[in-house]
């Protein structure tokens, strides 16, 4: 991230950290604004990129790897047994045997396929066990891809060589496109209770953005050579002034720049305890297959800022990247307990409270271990 330019606050100890993270202090702005500028995200590693889950690498250990696999295998069986695909060697379309195919079509479609699988499962799962879901309507159980066969045909079209069949490929499958810049307030709920989505959870807070980046933080790692880190942006990035001037800087690799552009996506807090404890919200990549379409990868935040360091004005005034050795995770806990900020007063039920409680205890014998 250096070669972005982005400003890094690198703090030594808890209490710098949490002081500078403070709202009241002049870098956040004036006093008197009762509109929040800055967004801030905590993540435990300062070297991770800001990617959405969903996009992120899959280990295989990883219950995404597993069911990536089985969403290909099921593709395959589709493939074979479709009447428009019978007589086309699978190899075609999987194994990318033909260059007249649009590069990592059948990847996009994966994820495309994916992504449906695990909000069609748990939003037919809540739905089922009668938890209220907004913004859900009978397009959701008719969405096409679970059902209809001309809809799933057309996706994978553009993977038929011309050679085969001597048809047009549909550019850039608009199809997919469109699906891709679909954002609802049921992907948000999802992605607020643990499903991997497109989006990117940040929230108004700066030390709720403190605990997250502590979130699930293991004792043994106290003495590794890492940092912690919390991101703070300012919600000028996302601006239509700022999306204007992207569309006035030269394209680049034969791309619109706006393919890596993110926006931000809030939800009504009112019905939602989390989120309104946590002040969340929400930032998303806006095409991320058109962007899979011509890169091979998916559009982490950090494509975004590449875009804007153009004008470094933007990195300056914009972007801080606020750092804490892992050193001094236990007194930052320490600190934040005595704030109010912990798991239960973020997810308040009586599981968390027994969870803070167990972490707090786990910290304790910890330390009592190093004295």
């Amino acid at each position: 991230m250096n070669e972005l330019n982005v400003k890094e606050i690198a703090c030594e100890t808890a209490y710098e950290f949490v002081d500078y993270l403070r709202l009241s202090k002049d870098h956040w702005g004036d006093l008197r604004s009762s509109t929040p500028s800055w967004l801030f995200r905590g993540q435990r590693n300062s070297d991770l990129r800001i990617l959405p889950s969903l996009f992120r690498p899959f280990n295989p250990s990883d219950l995404l790897f597993n069911l990536k696999e089985d969403v290909i295998r099921k593709l395959k069986e589709r493939i074979s047994n479709s009447r428009r695909f019978h007589n086309t060697k699978i190899d075609y379309i999987i194994n990318q045997k033909s260059g007249y195919r649009p590069p990592h079509l059948f990847d996009c479609v994966i994820y495309y396929f994916l992504e449906k699988k695990l909000l069609h499962d748990f939003i037919s799962s809540a739905e089922s066990n009668a938890f209220e879901i907004p913004d859900l309507d009978e397009l959701f159980f008719n969405d096409p891809i679970f059902c209809d066969e001309d809809h799933f045909n057309k996706l994978l079209e553009g993977s038929i060589p011309k050679a085969i069949d001597n048809m047009e490929i549909p550019e850039k499958i608009e199809y997919l496109k469109k699906s891709g810049h679909r954002v609802n307030a049921y992907i948000g709920l999802a992605q607020h209770h643990g499903i991997s989505t497109r989006l990117v959870d940040m929230t108004y807070n700066s030390l709720t953005a403190a605990f997250f980046a502590t979130y699930n933080f293991q004792p043994d790692l106290v003495n590794e050579n890492g940092k912690i880190v919390v991101w703070a942006i300012n919600k000028h990035i996302f601006s239509p002034l700022v999306r204007a001037d992207l569309d006035r800087i030269p394209p680049f690799q034969n791309n619109n720049t706006r393919l890596a552009s993110y926006q931000l996506y809030q939800l009504p807090r009112n019905k939602n305890v989390y989120l309104h404890r946590q002040e969340g919200l929400f930032i998303y990549p806006e095409y991320p297959y058109d962007y899979y379409f011509e890169k091979g990868d998916f559009p982490s935040f950090e494509n975004y800022l590449n875009v804007l360091n153009r004008d470094s004005t933007y990195m300056e005034y914009c972007v801080k990247k606020i750092t804490l050795p892992y050193n001094q995770v236990f007194t930052l806990l320490q600190i934040l307990e005595k704030e109010g900020v912990t798991k239960v007063k973020m997810m308040p039920t009586l599981d968390n409270v027994v969870e803070t409680l167990k972490n707090k205890w786990r910290w304790e014998a910890w330390s009592n271990k190093e004295k």
